[in-house]
């Protein structure tokens, strides 16, 4: 499901172990192709793997630079578990942001490309994160107080970093 030695492991139950989900270097040379056809037709307004975090970690990233909310149905990506489903580090899998007009567009060259295109939400208008799986509100944030929490991390690595030179 994605967890093994993951970020979230390691951050919430301290548990630094097991294996990586390994990727599938075929599946990954389609999925870059898809992108670099779907870029040139200018189709994409962002594009983010969720190899670091999951896909909950990908969506934050990308509400702090829209400084926007949205609404989201995480898909079940066939795990168990809400955990997984949210911070699965599963190599192949991207979140894309477009506008509702290339959503046809980009679903025929997924479909070409033997790809799985699926739509799972749309910005708010509000400044409110929210991730649901199975029709229920796991992560409901404002997007300020996670780009504070996330710069906060960043400049607390930093000084890490730097006190061990």
């Amino acid at each position: 499901e994605g967890l093994g030695a993951s970020a979230y492991f390691a951050y919430v139950h301290g548990i630094e172990d097991g294996r990586p989900t390994p990727p599938l270097l075929t599946g990954e040379l389609v999925l870059c192709g898809f992108l670099a056809r779907a870029a040139q037709a200018r189709l994409l307004s962002s594009a983010h793997d969720c190899g670091e975090g999951g896909i909950a970690i990908a969506l934050a990233e990308v509400a702090i630079g829209c400084e926007s909310g949205f609404v989201v149905e995480i898909p079940e990506f066939g795990c168990s578990r809400a955990d997984a489903a949210l911070f699965g580090e599963v190599p192949g899998r991207v979140v894309v942001s477009f506008t509702s007009r290339h959503a046809d567009a980009l679903n025929s060259l997924a479909d070409e490309a033997g790809l799985e295109f699926c739509p799972i939400g749309g910005f708010s208008g509000s400044d409110i994160l929210v991730l649901r799986w199975q029709s229920e509100v796991w992560i409901e944030l404002d997007v300020a107080v996670i780009a504070e929490v996330y710069a906060g991390s960043l400049a607390n690595g930093m000084d890490v970093a730097n006190s061990s030179y």
